[in-house]
């Protein structure tokens, strides 16, 4: 009997371990998002495009979790196998297994990539949005309904960007929540960057800009929101992978907490 149960215990820790190794966390790399950077001249060590998509995949493989590339024309395809889709080439990774999808300050994407968005949190995707994700489309064009095609989603209204001392210095935390678990109550962002947005209804307000002193708010309360959860998603408003917010140990914290609780873990 207790060899049995031994063997029952181990077949469940088998599969509990097998099915954390499944999770898998596409990282949407867009050669629009590449094309943006070398437009306006953005270059290493704090602009290197594969410099930051690699950080990105390493840290989120060092979580423990599978970190595979989702190109434009994966979401494209998705979102309409038919389609004529803008980067004509075909799939190379089922989107379907993807549990997380990170679009990390994809300013760029086309009207197909919006759609495959939307289909994968329709099909009970989560998704982490950091900076300008879909803040216009993959010409650079604003789109019709207006900046953030995806804010409804996020539940988000664009009001300015910013990128002046002594604003957006920290994230202060805002809400209870896990994404906070072990994390200081003011999280530094050294870049000072941030996209200034109000948070909509049904969207849930878990961190506010501070200034350098974490005493004075960055903005007015009602457009101070600097991470948001909105539909399956989390919304932050500043690129926390790119140099040197990313060095800052809170940072990384920060970011494995959001992965881990987008992921169920």
């Amino acid at each position: 009997m207790r060899k049995f149960l031994v063997i029952v215990l181990l077949s469940v820790i088998f599969i509990m371990s097998f099915a954390a190794e499944t999770k898998v966390v596409g990282i949407l790399m867009s050669d629009y998002t590449a094309r943006w950077y070398a437009e306006l001249g953005f270059k290493e060590p704090n602009w290197g495009y594969l410099e930051e998509m690699k950080r990105i995949f390493d840290f989120v493989r060092g979580l423990g979790y599978n970190a595979v590339p989702i190109f434009d024309r994966d979401l494209e395809l998705y979102a309409d196998p038919n389609a004529d889709p803008v980067v004509k080439f075909t799939r190379t990774y089922d989107i379907n297994k993807l549990s997380l999808l990170i679009l990390p300050d994809n300013r760029r994407m086309s009207p197909l990539e919006v759609e495959g968005v939307r289909k994968f949190v329709k099909n009970g995707g989560k998704v982490f949005a950091l900076a300008q994700a879909s803040f216009k489309d993959h010409n650079n064009n604003t789109w019709e309904g207006g900046l953030f095609a995806l804010k409804d989603l996020f539940k988000i209204e664009y009001s300015a960007f910013a990128w002046k001392k002594p604003q957006h210095g920290y994230i202060k935390k805002a809400a209870d929540h896990p994404i906070w678990e072990g994390v200081d109550e003011f999280v530094p962002t050294p870049r000072h960057w941030a996209m200034i947005v109000k948070a909509t209804e049904g969207g849930k307000v878990l961190g506010e800009w501070f200034n350098d002193d974490k005493t004075v708010p960055s903005h007015m309360p009602e457009l101070n929101a600097a991470i948001i959860e909105g539909e399956n998603s989390i919304y932050v408003g500043e690129d926390l992978f790119i140099e040197p917010n990313f060095s800052e140990p809170q940072v990384q914290l920060l970011l494995a907490n959001i992965i881990d609780y987008l992921l169920g873990e």
